[in-house]
């Protein structure tokens, strides 16, 4: 920001695109409005991150905005390719007792019924994934990247928790299938929390994350731990 406003001081044009750059980000990350063109990618739709408000009840139990179904007919949940991916389902809960679903890129009212048969098909065939914590970075100067990090409790053909994580060339967040990214499993939460204090240990990232990805990373381990987040 110091170079920044250096810059702008020396030439006015750039100082006012920056400013308009960085308004546009600020909406951009929470919103997430243009298309990355990948079938296992969605933009346009508000990104969920867990918040209890806006869950939806399936007969006695909660789920929230950004848990998932996913179901990889006739293929264990891990072994699948990008093929197997996008044969399948990744159904997303959002607000307003609304769900997306990936790679079709369709979104609708979901009553408790559509989630009881969600549910049911995702615990027999693939994953049942209760978000726990989500992040997500943006370096928007220079080369741009976005970086997401996701912890699931997973129930289904496989019980645990997953940390799914990404690095990729855009500026834009998406909603994303967690099985498309960077996996690592872990018996318990301690495994996860460990791993996110020692960012450089999270797969999918850089041999050398970026500053701030790293603060992140460690307030995701906190809350995850149940300590006071800096």
């Amino acid at each position: 920001m110091s170079l920044a406003a250096t810059l702008g001081e020396r030439w006015p044009p750039l100082s006012a695109t920056l400013d308009e750059r960085i308004a546009t980000l600020g909406q951009t990350r929470w919103d997430g409005t243009a298309d990355t063109g990948s079938p296992l990618h969605a933009t346009g739709v508000r990104i969920p991150t867990g918040e209890a408000s806006g869950t939806i009840s399936v007969d006695g139990r909660a789920f929230a905005p950004g848990d998932r179904f996913v179901t990889v007919p006739g293929v264990a949940p891990f072994a699948a390719d990008r093929e197997a991916l996008t044969a399948g389902r990744c159904v997303v809960v959002l607000p307003d007792a609304c769900v997306y679903e990936l790679p079709t890129g369709r979104r609708e009212r979901a009553s408790e019924t559509d989630l009881r048969s969600l549910l049911e098909t995702a615990t027999a065939e693939g994953l049942v994934c209760r978000l726990l914590e989500r992040d997500c970075h943006v370096e928007a100067v220079g080369d741009e990247r976005t970086h997401s990090v996701h912890v699931y409790r997973t129930e289904g053909q496989w019980s645990g928790v997953l940390l799914a994580s990404d690095n990729r060339p855009s500026a834009t967040p998406a909603l994303e299938h967690p099985l498309a990214l960077s996996c690592q499993r872990f018996d318990g939460l301690d495994g996860a929390v460990e791993t996110l204090r020692r960012p450089r240990t999270v797969a999918g990232f850089d041999a050398d994350p970026p500053p701030e990805l790293r603060r992140r990373c460690r307030q995701m381990a906190d809350r995850l731990a149940g300590g006071d987040s800096p």
